[in-house]
C-alpha cells in the first residue's frame, strides 16, 4: 500500500438503535479505535487498488468479517468518499455492486 495521510474520523462508530449489544460494540470500538481502522483500511484498499471491488472482494483482501467491511463501506459512501461503478458476480454467481473512491 501506499504512504498517504492519517484519515481524519471524528464521528462515532454507527450501532443499531434497538441493540444493546450493537451499542456496546459501537462504543468498545470508538474507544479502542478498531472503527477508525477498519474505516481506514477500507479507504485505502481502494485508494490503492485500480479497479472496482465488490464488498466481497474487500473483505477475502484485507481478510476483514462482512460485519465489520460492510459498514465501513456504507460509512464512507455517506461521506461520499466511495461511489458504486459497475457490477460484478460473487462467488456463488450473485450480481454485486462494485465500489471505487470517488473523483477527487
Amino acid at each position: 500500500m501506499t504512504d498517504q495521510p492519517a484519515l481524519p474520523w471524528d464521528d462515532p462508530a454507527p450501532y443499531q438503535a434497538h441493540s444493546a449489544t450493537s451499542r456496546a460494540a459501537a462504543s468498545w470500538a470508538d474507544a479502542s479505535g478498531l472503527s477508525l481502522t477498519a474505516r481506514g483500511r477500507v479507504l485505502r484498499l481502494l485508494m490503492d487498488t485500480r479497479a472496482a471491488l465488490t464488498d466481497e472482494e474487500m473483505q477475502d483482501e484485507l481478510g476483514m468479517n462482512a460485519s465489520t467491511q460492510r459498514p465501513r463501506r456504507v460509512e464512507l459512501t455517506r461521506a461520499g468518499l466511495v461511489v458504486p461503478d459497475g457490477e460484478a458476480r460473487t462467488r456463488a454467481g450473485r450480481r454485486a455492486v462494485c465500489w471505487r473512491v470517488a473523483d477527487q
